[in-house]
Order: structure tokens, then sequence, then C-alpha cells
């Protein structure tokens, strides 16, 4: 697992920490001696132990006892370690963003006026030699290259692209993906994050006088609307800006939720407050399903 060098040692030790309150069979109602952690991590400084339980215990992933030093279980604590989480809800953003941001590449394309533009994907882990866009972003326009957050080309023969019908903005594009890079894990679930949750956006937006680059930004979950001219819920979102479509919505325990769409234009010219909207994550089921 690809870790950034300046976290690797804290995420190991949290996963090894929470492998050993919630990885082994015991009772739920079960005290661990926190002396137990200590014996258990011999090589582990007490302090970064120390550190790492008072963070696991102020976001509510165990409950530390004082009297008679010891740790509970908690049931969001089973849960982030059953997903694989537990850095990701300890460390936070910063440790989310460096994490995965080689699966976040820039698609540029060329319109068929010739006009160059670009727009994002991401591997994801699920098929993890494909890439996930919006339809927009591709659908009747040529793929010329694909690059990395570094700038450097990915290797791309442009064979298989599958896009989603209209009412359903999203896309697979068949890219391999590189070496060292940890792709995203999709949330498959629509109401897994609740509103006024915290997200990060990502992209490539243009930006005057500077070449794209992968920007980042915090934003939140508004609502969960269902469409006029779909079945389908679109993810209301803020925090983002042309040329992200088709970059994941990330919420803080590192699952993509959403594929970024577009601003509302309409919102945008009556000049009310512009809000953008996502493709829940989880219609990439239909997708998948559908012939190349």
């Amino acid at each position: 697992m690809s870790e950034p060098v300046e976290y690797a040692g804290k995420a190991v030790l949290l996963r090894e920490i929470a492998k050993l309150v919630y990885g082994l069979p015991r009772q739920a109602t079960e005290a661990i001696p926190i002396e137990d952690v200590y014996d258990a991590l011999p090589e582990e400084r007490a302090s970064a132990i120390d550190s790492a339980l008072k963070k696991m215990d102020a976001l509510e992933l165990i409950s530390l006892e004082l009297k008679k030093p010891s740790i509970r279980t908690l049931g969001h604590g089973k849960a982030c370690f059953e997903q694989n989480c537990v850095p990701e809800v300890i460390l936070g953003a910063d440790y989310i963003a460096k994490k995965y941001r080689k699966a976040i590449v820039h698609i540029i394309i060329e319109r068929s006026d010739g006009v160059e533009s670009g727009g994002t994907g991401f591997f994801w882990a699920d098929y993890l030699h494909q890439l996930v866009t919006a339809g927009h972003v591709v659908n009747g326009h040529r793929i010329k290259r694909i690059e990395d957050s570094d700038g450097n080309s990915i290797a791309f023969t442009g064979e298989q692209v599958k896009v989603g019908p209209p009412d359903l903005d999203l896309a697979m594009v068949a890219c391999e993906m590189p070496a060292g890079v940890e792709p995203l894990r999709v949330e498959w679930k629509i109401n897994a994050v609740s509103l006024g949750a915290g997200l990060i956006v990502f992209g490539y937006p243009k930006i005057a006088f500077h070449h794209p680059s992968l920007y980042q930004s915090r934003a939140e979950l508004h609502a969960i609307p269902r469409r006029y001219s779909s079945p389908r819920d679109s993810l209301i979102i803020s925090g983002t800006h042309p040329g992200c479509s088709g970059g994941p919505v990330v919420d803080l325990r590192g699952f993509a939720i959403g594929v970024i769409e577009q601003e509302n234009v309409i919102e945008h010219q009556s000049g009310a407050n512009v809000y953008f909207s996502a493709t829940p994550a989880c219609y990439l089921r239909e997708l998948i399903s559908l012939p190349l």
C-alpha cells in the first residue's frame, strides 16, 4: 500500500492498533488493557502509541478508560477498521490528498472543431486499468493524451471508451495504471455520507497564464435531489470549478462518492449562488453493465 512519506509511520501504527483492537476475536463489551497494546508493539515509542490512541479516542474510534487504563470498542471504530480507512479518518484531508493524488489524471481532448480542452479522471480500485470520468469530457471528442499529476504522459491506446447514456454523465476509459498509484475506492451506497459532511474535490481547472495542475478544494455536501430529467439523484456540492469535470468527490474516509459534472448554468446566468453537481459513484454499476 502506497503511503505519503511524511505520514507512513503514523499510518502504519494506526493500522496496527486498529488491528489489535478490532481484528482479534473478543466480546464487544470486553475491555482491552492498554498495556497489551504496548506489549504487542515493542518497536514503537510509547509516546507515539499514546498519541495515536488519544486521536482515535477524540474521533470516537475507541473509548479510552483512564481509571484502569483500557480500551473499549465502538461501532464507528469497527466500521472504519472493516473499511480499512482508520488512517484516513484520523490523519485527515492532507493525508488523503497526498495518498491518492497520483490516481487523479488530466485528460486532454480535441473537440470536433479542433480546439484542445481538458477534463479530469481517476483510477479506481474495482477496475485497476480503467479510468472513471464524466461522459461529457470524452463523448464525441478525441483523447489526445492522458497525464499524471506531475505532467507525465500515461500510456493510452484509445481503443476502449465506454460512455453512459445521455442521462448518465459517466464514462470509463481503458488505461494502464502506472506503478505506485493508490487507486480510489468507490462508495456504492448513495446515503453513506450525511448532508453537511466535509469533502475534497479534485480536478485540473483552467487558470489564466498557468499550465493546468492538480487542484484540490474542500467542499461540503449540500443536498441529494432527484433530477427532473432522470430517475437518478445528484450530489449538490460546493467548492469546485470548470475544468474539474470528471474529477472525484472524495469523502473524509478516502472514498470516491461522486464524479463531478458541471456548475448549474441556469443559476450562473441568473446571478444566483453557483453550486456544482456530481453523479453519485454508485451509478457506475449501470455503466459497468453496458456493452462496449
